[in-house]
């Protein structure tokens, strides 16, 4: 599936307010208090009934729980979107019996607040003419949601698309899942239960830990 139009938007609206840091490394994460209210709820149901699947990322930061089977193509390099590194690309997981692709990305620190960020971002998508019936809404000041629709070109579906741009501890992820068949309004249920860790707050907690120890 086609997801180059998609990604390339995502990275350059969530690249709008980050510093050009390397993404969280990988290791023992701790729960945020903001991850909590980065998880909406949502009354849509999934597009199809099947035993909850979590998604993790590869750096532990994030995990997804949605219903469906799930495969996951981060190896696959030829499902790799462009416009997005591969230290950026966190999670790659396909459901092929919906057809349908979950992708997120660190893009690292965040120069501004989240309510900056969001503002930027909210603006950045209005101004974009080529996303079409585009609702957007921020669940809270950690979450902002939206989902479209847009051409897939002359070779290629429309696709739709529903995302989520989060900011935890300052590093700003964005969280989408797209489809040529599944509605938007299903596929925001898709991204109905996100979860948010924050590394380096578990990194500081283990090394306080540690020395307490000694």
């Amino acid at each position: 599936m086609n997801l180059n139009k998609t990604v390339l938007l995502l990275a350059s609206v969530l690249a709008l307010s980050a510093c050009g840091e390397q993404p969280a490394t990988s290791g023992q994460a701790q729960d945020n208090p903001a991850s909590q209210a980065a998880a909406a709820s949502q009354t849509d149901a999934a597009p199809q009934q099947a035993a909850v699947a979590e998604l993790k990322s590869n750096n532990q930061a994030l995990t997804v729980k949605t219903a469906g089977e799930f495969t996951d193509k981060l190896a696959d390099k030829d499902m790799h979107p462009d416009g997005v590194s591969a230290e950026q690309l966190i999670l790659l997981q396909h459901n092929e019996s919906d057809n349908i692709t979950v992708y997120a990305a660190d893009f690292g620190q965040s120069k501004h607040s989240a309510a900056d960020y969001f503002a930027k971002l909210k603006k950045a998508l209005e101004n974009n003419k080529d996303l079409k019936d585009l609702q957007i809404n921020q669940v809270s000041e950690a979450r902002l949601d939206y989902r479209f629709s847009q051409d897939g070109g002359s070779d290629a579906l429309p696709l739709n698309e529903s995302c989520a741009a989060l900011v935890a501890g300052g590093q700003v992820y964005g969280v989408c899942a797209s489809s040529p068949e599944i509605s938007t309004d299903a596929l925001a249920a898709v991204l109905n239960d996100i979860s948010v860790r924050v590394v380096e707050e578990a990194a500081a907690s283990d090394a306080a830990s540690a020395a307490s120890a000694s």
